[in-house]
């Protein structure tokens, strides 16, 4: 195992990386230096994010990644980036990966990748543990997320109620269910506790609230 020093060349140059986070274990202010760091060993032609889509906060809305939805269950996230990786293996798309995780339920994974002939170049936490580090062919630190601080002068704004929120997003007209998610989560909302999304939430909470087409025709408004 090679620990590189930042964004320095791998062992292997690759024609396609797939770069997988997992957006539970990795903070979205990682989200750029992730992308670079994983194309210094070859194009990124997949980049995706891992989690309950309803936990993993701004990674949402950061440009050139796909968020995946693992739903809430234990270990979803973890299962489903494996299946993900171990079908891309296979599918001939990409020769190298990178993985941004702390997560060493992982281990067996990077493993198997690197049993295959792929470099896998591990995206990790100075917290990561040593057989985790020692599975991947190299290793990036990734710099701990800078804390803000706070303004002493700004009081802070009072968040809106998440009724409110949900009128503001559908008052233009219909939008996507990914859409309306992202409104709400921007204003600091997660699903009320007894709800299955937001889509359950605003049918009880929204009088004229309704749902239109299926599939990625799928749309969301309100009124008449």
């Amino acid at each position: 195992m090679n620990q590189t020093s930042p964004f320095a060349a791998p062992l292997t140059r690759c024609r396609a990386v797939a770069l997988l986070v997992d957006g539970e274990n990795v903070s979205p202010g990682q989200a750029a230096t992730c992308h670079e760091a994983a194309a210094a060993l070859g194009p990124v032609t997949v980049a995706r994010v891992y989690g309950d889509a309803r936990n993993i906060g701004t990674w949402l809305e950061k440009p050139g990644y796909r968020a995946v939805h693992a739903g809430s269950g234990r270990n979803l996230t973890d299962m489903l980036l494996t299946v993900e990786a171990m079908e891309l293996a296979f599918s001939g798309s990409v020769d190298g990966f990178a993985l941004a995780s702390n997560d060493g339920d992982f281990t067996p994974m990077v493993q198997a990748l690197t049993a295959r002939g792929f470099p896998v170049l591990g995206l990790i936490g100075p917290a990561a543990s040593g057989l985790l580090r020692a599975s991947f062919t190299q290793v990036h630190v990734l710099p701990l997320p800078k804390a803000s601080k706070p303004s002493k002068s700004a009081a802070p704004k009072p968040k809106p109620a998440p009724e409110a929120t949900a009128r503001a997003a559908l008052a233009k007209g219909p939008v996507t269910p990914q859409v309306f998610a992202r409104a709400m989560q921007a204003a600091g909302h997660t699903v009320p506790k007894g709800s299955a999304g937001w889509r359950a939430w605003a049918k009880k909470a929204l009088p004229g609230f309704r749902v239109e087409g299926s599939g990625p025709a799928t749309r969301y408004r309100i009124g008449p």
